[in-house]
């Protein structure tokens, strides 16, 4: 894209140039006939064995938006992924 790179995030740079994310310009994700908002974010960073996570959307084969979440383990611990995938 001509040296861009669009991640959907909303950040600015420092006055040496440091970038910094600072909010999403997109805070919902739109599956099939749903809404889910960034509470799934919340929900997942309540859990023991996650230390952080980001919820993003990806485009599906029906048009609309398939929910993906990459985590990152509590030290010491492992995430049970299919504990947390929906059928």
């Amino acid at each position: 894209m001509h040296g861009w790179h669009h991640t959907g995030d909303i950040g600015n740079l420092d006055a040496d140039n440091f970038l910094y994310i600072v909010d999403r310009a997109k805070d919902m994700i739109i599956p099939a006939a749903q809404r889910l908002f960034v509470e799934v974010e919340n929900a997942l960073q309540g859990h023991e064995t996650i230390q952080d996570c980001a919820v993003i959307g990806l485009p599906d084969d029906s048009g609309c938006e398939r929910v993906v979440a990459v985590v990152q383990p509590r030290a010491g611990r492992t995430v049970d992924v299919a504990a947390y995938r929906r059928s």
